[in-house]
């Protein structure tokens, strides 16, 4: 008996069913263009978010302790907002997103402070969309960033300082 080990290739099934071959070059470089050019929809697509977040705001009363769950309902369209704002060519939205994110992932409870500070993101989302303010070097840009984040260092420093 031979201490040599045989290599065995099992057959490709999967392959000889659809055979060989690839999506030409052409068609993929037309498909990453209009994915990269494209806004079409997208300022559709944050009102509908704002929206979400809208309703999931206003089923809170008064001042009230964040469960899980509300966490969760008031973090998901903001989550959404930051993962699409960059692959839509608004890196602004996605970094205002990412400040209201940590906010509201450190924030215990629901109260005045904090609903302003989410009226004012959907405020800066809606003037972002209108002025199609997309990169993160402008001057609007740069100045609703800082304000959102004075905003939220403000909230931190009073109630989780």
């Amino acid at each position: 008996m031979s201490n040599e080990t045989k290599k065995i290739t099992p057959p490709n099934r999967l392959k000889r069913k659809v055979g060989s071959g690839g999506i030409p070059l052409v068609r993929i470089e037309r498909a990453e263009s209009l994915v990269e050019d494209s806004d079409i929809g997208f300022g559709e697509y944050v009102e509908e978010q704002i929206l979400i977040l809208d309703g999931h705001m206003n089923a809170f009363n008064g001042e009230s302790a964040l469960s899980d769950k509300g966490r969760l309902e008031l973090t998901k369209p903001v989550m959404t907002l930051k993962a699409h704002g960059a692959m839509f060519g608004y890196k602004i939205i996605s970094n205002v997103a990412h400040e209201i994110l940590n906010l509201l992932e450190t924030s215990n409870t629901l109260n005045v402070d904090l609903l302003e500070i989410l009226g004012a993101f959907k405020t800066a989302l809606r003037v972002i969309v209108k002025q199609e303010i997309k990169s993160t070097d402008s001057v609007a840009a740069e100045k609703i960033l800082h304000e959102i984040n004075h905003a939220c260092t403000r909230y931190f420093a009073k109630y989780n300082g």
